[in-house]
This record gives structure tokens, C-alpha cells and sequence, in this order.
């Protein structure tokens, strides 16, 4: 797929002092399907222990109901809808639950033209009644959303219980299961443990080794370029993702290393100050770092003091920098805001061009039919994002490991 040309498309590598990465779906890149099928396991753990949703909820016909799960659908809360959104917001498909609505009765609900109205795709806080679940964590959370509008359409112990409670509730078990715990294994919450213990125990089924990545990196390093990583997860899950993915040493790689970085108010808040890690403190906060210099492994902070920094290290101002990651909002939209920042998204669905799925991914194909396009009486409409992503990127690979990437920094 074509995202050229961009408002801002990439100069060359070497116009470049500094690299940033996010972690999950940029550095570390991960088995999709295992991967939902764990969060969707511990998932209905947690509805069952903290609200004692029956197993019921989740029952399918479907031979594998994961396939359902897929990226960027917008949610309708107040009518239990999820819908593949068009260009323009044109409404493509509509699942009410897990039942599929005909072109009839999505007019009934949205109009003669079917416009999906009132959405605002940067509402990433997902604070309204309309909002998108974007990346390959919150595509889970969709399904579950579904399954629970299906049951409480088919049973009448939950015909009192509203879309939005079951948002809330949903929302809430999101939360716990993403808490982590301290490095020396006090638990905030039990169940929030249930992530996080089997990524530990088995990093190999879910994490794919990059070598060539590690590789990659270190001819970045030799052009000469400041390279970060800036995670909003927490240090210690971060080490044992890369640890198996680029190896052991990939530290070594970084100049500098911030976790629990809150992106996107990373990119717009200058008044977030960086901390010193310190593994036995909550959330990992040490003292204020008053000297980048002094302080390769961070947490929080802000991107104008990290320019600073990357000013003073390089010893070059005003060059332009550039920020890589998968969420096409707090990765990309909120980076792109700051002037002289490029930015790529990566966008494992882009592998649908080439070999019809994702490496290790969900044939969502069942449900939604392509991410990029719908058809219908011989016409083929694009969907929202090809269009979204050109406007608010940069440029657009699957992952770091592509060609096209490769080319962009000069690999050979």
C-alpha cells in the first residue's frame, strides 16, 4: 500500500541526529496470536473473580472466536455496536454483539448514508460514547465488549445490565490486568499478576527473537545517531522482552532508556520531569535526574528536555529528529506535534499486502474481510486508516525488520 505522498515525508537517514523507539510492537515484536489469546484468557479470569461474569459470556459457535479481534474498530457503547470504519467515516460493517447487521438495519441506526458521526479517532483516554480501540493490546478488549452486548441481548439475568456498565466494568479489568507489580514481588492486585508471571515463565512463546534487529541497531549507532527508547511500560517488563528479543546486551545499544514514559503527555508536557530509576520505589521513581548525563535508565520526563540533552550530547542544533511506534496516536499523532520530529508507525496489519496475515497473527478475514478495504457490488471502498496514517505519519512499515525500513537507514 502507497502512503506517499505525506505532509511531512522523511528526508534522508542521515538528515537525522536522533532515533526514538517505542518497545511493545516496535522493538519487541510479538506472536499476535499467542499474545491475544493470553490476554483474553487472563481477561475472563479477571471479569469472573472481580464481577462474577459466568463463563457463559464467553461461549462461541465460532471455531476461533480471536479471529474477531481486530485493530481500530470503532465502538459504539450506547448501542453495542463495532463497526470497520471507511474513509470519511463511512460506515463499511457493523457487528451488533457478535451478529453481523445488514446494510438495512445499519441505516437504521446511522442513516441513509451511513456516517459514523460524532467520533472524535484522537480521543486515545476513549473518554465518550464513540471512541477506537487502536492498537494490538486494546483490539481484545473489543471482543469482550461483543461478547458481553451478546449475552446480555440472549439472557435475561443481564437484560437490566447497560452497555455502559458493561463498559465500565470491562474498563476496570483492563486496568487491573495491565498493574504491575514491584521488581521484588509485592502484587498492587493478585490477578494483575496473571499477565505478566507467563510472559516471564515462557517469553519465547510470545516475543520472537530479532538478531538481525540488534544488528540494525548497532549500524545505526556506528552513522553516529543518538538512539532512546521511550515505553510506557515499566522497566523491568521491558528488560525481559528485550532481553529474549535482541539479546542480552541490548542496553548497550541506547543512550538513554525511559520507561513508564506516559506518552503521549511525554510529547506535551514540559513540566513532566525525568526520574531516576530505582527498582525498590513505586512506580520505579527515584530522585529527580537534575543531568541526563548522569542517568542512562529513566522514568517519565518530557521530549523538549530530551532535545536539550540529545542537543548537548550530539553537539548539533536544530537537526531534525525522528520517533518510531505502533500507537498511531500517542506514538505518532502527539510526537509529529513537535517541530524538526518525524515519525514512523509501524502497522502489522501492512503484512495483509503481502501474504494475506500477520507473522503469527488472527485471521480476522472471517469477520471483518481486509483491513484496508471493503467491497461490495463490484466497489471496492478504503477504510479510515490508510488515509489516517498518511496525514498523521510520516511514513508506514509492518515492522523494523522490513525492507523498506532497511533502505530508509541505509542496511544492507
Amino acid at each position: 500500500m502507497e502512503f506517499s505522498p505525506s505532509p511531512r515525508p522523511l528526508t534522508k537517514f542521515e538528515d537525522y541526529t536522533a532515533v526514538g523507539f517505542d518497545v511493545d510492537h516496535c522493538l519487541t515484536r510479538y506472536n499476535i496470536r499467542n499474545l491475544s489469546k493470553l490476554i483474553y484468557d487472563c481477561s475472563r479470569e479477571i471479569l469472573g473473580s472481580m464481577f462474577n461474569y459466568p463463563a457463559e459470556v464467553f461461549h462461541s459457535e465460532s471455531k476461533d472466536i480471536l479471529n474477531f479481534a481486530i485493530s481500530s474498530l470503532a465502538i459504539d457503547v450506547q448501542r453495542g455496536n463495532l463497526i470497520k470504519l471507511g474513509f470519511s467515516f463511512k460506515i463499511l460493517r457493523v457487528y451488533n454483539g457478535t451478529d453481523r447487521l445488514s446494510d438495512d438495519k445499519i441505516k437504521e441506526f446511522y442513516g441513509e448514508n451511513m456516517i459514523l458521526e460524532g467520533l472524535n479517532p484522537y480521543d486515545y483516554k476513549r473518554e465518550g460514547d464513540l471512541f477506537i480501540c487502536i492498537s494490538l493490546f486494546e483490539h481484545v478488549w473489543a471482543l469482550l465488549f461483543a461478547q458481553c452486548v451478546q449475552y446480555k441481548k440472549t439472557t435475561p439475568l443481564w437484560a437490566a445490565k447497560s452497555h455502559k456498565e458493561i463498559e465500565k466494568e470491562l474498563n476496570e479489568m483492563y486496568y487491573r490486568l495491565w498493574v504491575f507489580w514491584d521488581y521484588k514481588g509485592k502484587l498492587y492486585e493478585m490477578q494483575s499478576f496473571l499477565f505478566y508471571k507467563e510472559i516471564y515463565e515462557n517469553v519465547q512463546k510470545y516475543v520472537y527473537p530479532q538478531e538481525e534487529l540488534t544488528q540494525i541497531l548497532k549500524h545505526m549507532k556506528n552513522q553516529g545517531k543518538f538512539l532512546f527508547l521511550a515505553s510506557n511500560s515499566p522497566y523491568p517488563y521491558v528488560k525481559v522482552t528485550l532481553d529474549y528479543g535482541l539479546g542480552k546486551n541490548w542496553e548497550d545499544l541506547f543512550d538513554l532508556i525511559i520507561c513508564n514514559a506516559g506518552k503521549p503527555d511525554f510529547f506535551t508536557d514540559e513540566k513532566k520531569e525525568f526520574f531516576e530509576f530505582e527498582v525498590q520505589n513505586l512506580k520505579y521513581r527515584g530522585p529527580v535526574c537534575k543531568d541526563l548525563k548522569k542517568c542512562k535508565n529513566v522514568v517519565e520526563g518530557n521530549v523538549k528536555t530530551l532535545e536539550k540533552f540529545i542537543e548537548e550530547k550530539t553537539r548539533i542544533i536544530g537537526k531534525k529528529k525522528i520517533f518510531i511506534g505502533d500507537h498511531i496516536i500517542c506514538d505518532n499523532y502527539y510526537s509529529s506535534l513537535n517541530p524538526d520530529w518525524d515519525t514512523i508507525n509501524l502497522f502489522e496489519e501492512l503484512q495483509e499486502q503481502d501474504n494475506g496475515k500477520m507473522m503469527g497473527g488472527l485471521d480476522y478475514e472471517e469477520f471483518w474481510g481486509s483491513f484496508f478495504s471493503e467491497e461490495s457490488n463490484g466497489i471496492k471502498t478504503e477504510t479510515f486508516w490508510p488515509n489516517f496514517i498518511k496525514q498523521n505519519c510520516s511514513d508506514c512499515y509492518p515492522f523494523l525488520l522490513s525492507q523498506n525500513f532497511k533502505n530508509f537507514v541505509n542496511f544492507k
